[in-house]
Formats: structure tokens, C-alpha cells, sequence
């Protein structure tokens, strides 16, 4: 097999990958909870706390990911890894109270975290070096197609047949998916197969026998630079809760809710372009223009959406917010490549994807906070605009703490 065959061909594991820890583990998760809320006969707020176990259960399984790379082989891990999520979403077809889903989505979280972010991101850096910023944006932008897709025909399903035929359709895609890392064979890094990783003949050092499982020796994490990037994922995570608020935003600005879905499905094209956009810039003008463009898109949103006066202009906002897809799937992670030296790469981002995921599970309810303390959403456009600078800053401060 050529060598850049084999390296197309980790590309295609990664985007299946992706496809399932990102498509079907979280894209897919509004499409229950009304119908089984409503079946199960509880609030939708408190069927929705299951999703926020599923959030915790991968931020859990990340920072596991590294200590299980050192003793396991990846595909191994895959398998296992696939099964559990495959059996957990099963078993909630069965279930019929809140503890049960919050119960079996954290473990189907904590499963999903070992062929999730982290474990691509690891998959990634040992075997492409040129290229690095397109192929991550390329993976990670199948998490935004794959449920786009599936989206609506497991919705279709579900009125068809029933919610638990979502479910059931779901534990099949979730060993489909893994098809491709279990079937191709490869190892974990290039050199255990006699190869390198991808470079286009530049002169770059490359990656080193074993340096898969030596990214997890121990570093300091008593750094300016370390305390900085955790501040920058925990601020661009908490602005993704505005996405599911996106309708309410319509509505208390005089809009329609068909406007409001509108702009979901906005942000959601954004978010499969802005993650392709950003590999590209990073790869030809580096990661911090890189993300200064995202973030740049991100503040231009909340600003059109603030003073969107026309239907037009709000889901031109929303479009341009959908970049903070761009910088959280794709950027953060860039970013910590361009701090930290590989070695170093195998401890910084399981902690920065733990906080992520907490992040994430606790976003939606700030901006739901935000709007009942203040009757409405302009005060949380206005926050979400100061947000987004101060996470510029951050990320300024933190590329000039390696000079």
C-alpha cells in the first residue's frame, strides 16, 4: 500500500469517527426530547438533563483517553469503545424514566470520548504533518454533515415507527461507523507501519517511534499559557449554548419561530464551512489568524443579530455565528498545536476537552439564566459580543507567553 493511500485512508477512519461521536452522539440528541418526554410523561427540561450526562460522560472519558492509549491498541479501543454506545443507545429504547437515560448517556458519553475529539485528534497528529489544519477541519466537519443527513430520516423513522425506532436505528449506525477503523488495517502511528506522517517534501521534524504513547508523560500545567487556553475553551464553549436559543432570539426581536429555525439551520450550514475554512487558513496563514477570523465571524453575528431589523440581516447574524463551531471542533485544538510541541499535545487537550464538555453541559442554562433575569436576549447578545473579545485577548496573551 503507498504511502499516500495509507494516508488517505486515516483520513476516511477519522471522518466515520466523527460521524458517530459527533453525528449520532450529539447532533442527534434533540430529535427525542419531545416525544419522549412526552411519552415518558415529563417536562422537557427534565428529559434534557440525560444530555447534560451525556456531556459529562465525555468530558470524564477525555481526560481517560490518554491513560487508556498507553496500555491498549486504538482499534481495540475503537471496538470496545463502539459496542458499549451501540448497547447503551439500545438500552435506551427501553427506558422509561429520567435516571435510566441520564444513567446510560453518561456511560455512552464516556464511551464516545475514545473515538471522539480526543483520540481523532491524537490519530491526527501522528500521521499528518502538512496538511495537519485541513484534514482536523475535514474530520471534524463530517460530526455537522453526518446529522445533517441522518437528522431527518431518523426523525421520519421515529414518527413511522416510534421514538424507540430512533434509538434502535442509532445503535446500528453507531458499529457502521466504526466499520472502516475496524476493517482497515493501521496502527496508531505511521512508524509502527514503516512510514511518516504526511508531509508535502518540506523539511519539518517528524514524528518520532512511540511518540503516540509518550504524549502522555508528565509536563507542568503551572503555566500562564496552560491557565490561558483553559479560559479560552471555556468561554468559546459556553457561547454555543446560544445556538439552541436561536428561536427565542427571533421571537422576543418581533420575529417569527419559522425565522427562528431558520437560523438553527443557518449556523449549522456555518458550522460544516466555517470548520472547513478555518483548516485552510491555518494551514496557509497560521492558527492564530486562524481563529482571529472565526472570532472576528462570531462578534460580526451577535452584532447583525442585536440590531437585525430585518429577517435578512438576522440570519445573516446567526450564518456568522456558526463560526464558533469553526473555532471550538476545530481551532482550540490548532491552537494548542501551535503552543505546545507534541509531546506536551497528549496533556493539554484531554484537560481542555474536559472542559469543553463540562462547559457545554452548562451553556444552554446561562443563556436561559441570562434571559430570565433580564425578560429578554439583548443583554446576553451584548454579553455573548464581550465574550468574544475578551476570548481574542486570551488567545493573543497566550501566543505571545511562548515568545
Amino acid at each position: 500500500m503507498t504511502k499516500n493511500k495509507k494516508h488517505f485512508l486515516i483520513a476516511v477512519i477519522a471522518c466515520a469517527l466523527a460521524s458517530s461521536s459527533v453525528g449520532l452522539n450529539i447532533n442527534l440528541n434533540g430529535l427525542y426530547i419531545q416525544p419522549v418526554s412526552q411519552a415518558i410523561g415529563v417536562s422537557t427540561g427534565a428529559f434534557s438533563l440525560h444530555s447534560t450526562f451525556i456531556s459529562i460522560g465525555i468530558a470524564m472519558g477525555s481526560i481517560s483517553v490518554p491513560v487508556f492509549l498507553k496500555k491498549m491498541d486504538y482499534r481495540l479501543l475503537v471496538l470496545i469503545a463502539s459496542v458499549v454506545a451501540a448497547v447503551m443507545t439500545l438500552l435506551m429504547s427501553f427506558s422509561t424514566q429520567v435516571w435510566m437515560f441520564s444513567i446510560l448517556g453518561f456511560t455512552r458519553g464516556f464511551a464516545s470520548a475514545f473515538f471522539g475529539f480526543v483520540g481523532l485528534q491524537f490519530l491526527i497528529n501522528n500521521w499528518f504533518i502538512s496538511k495537519h489544519g485541513l484534514v482536523t477541519s475535514l474530520v471534524f466537519s463530517f460530526g455537522g454533515v453526518a446529522g445533517a443527513i441522518l437528522s431527518p430520516i431518523v426523525s421520519s423513522l421515529m414518527e413511522s415507527r416510534g421514538w424507540q425506532a430512533g434509538y434502535w436505528i442509532q445503535a446500528v449506525l453507531y458499529l457502521v461507523f466504526a466499520l472502516p477503523a475496524l476493517l482497515i488495517p493501521y496502527k496508531a502511528s505511521p512508524q509502527e507501519e514503516g512510514l511518516e506522517p504526511y508531509q508535502d517534501g518540506e523539511q519539518i521534524k517528524t514524528v518520532q517511534e512511540g511518540d503516540f504513547k509518550s504524549a502522555v508523560k508528565p509536563f507542568s500545567y503551572k503555566t500562564p499559557t496552560f491557565a490561558l487556553v483553559i479560559l479560552v475553551s471555556i468561554f468559546a464553549t459556553a457561547l454555543t449554548g446560544m445556538v439552541q436559543h436561536l428561536p427565542g432570539v427571533a421571537t422576543d426581536f418581533s420575529f417569527t419561530a419559522t425565522t427562528g429555525a431558520m437560523m438553527i439551520s443557518t449556523a449549522m450550514i456555518a458550522n460544516i464551512l466555517f470548520k472547513l475554512l478555518i483548516g485552510v487558513l491555518n494551514d496557509s496563514k497560521g492558527a492564530v489568524f486562524a481563529n482571529m477570523v472565526m472570532l472576528v465571524a462570531v462578534a460580526a453575528g451577535f452584532v447583525l443579530m442585536l440590531f437585525g431589523a430585518n429577517q435578512v440581516l438576522m440570519l445573516s447574524g446567526s450564518f456568522l455565528f456558526g463560526a464558533i463551531y469553526g473555532l471550538t471542533a476545530v481551532g482550540v485544538a490548532l491552537f494548542i498545536k501551535h503552543l505546545y510541541p507534541i509531546e506536551h499535545f497528549g496533556r493539554v487537550f484531554p484537560i481542555v476537552s474536559f472542559t469543553q464538555n463540562i462547559g457545554a453541559a452548562f451553556a444552554i442554562s446561562i443563556y436561559g439564566f441570562s434571559y430570565d433575569l433580564s425578560g429578554g436576549y439583548t443583554a446576553a447578545l451584548i454579553g455573548s459580543i464581550a465574550v468574544t473579545v475578551l476570548i481574542a485577548v486570551l488567545m493573543l496573551m497566550a501566543n505571545k507567553s511562548i515568545k
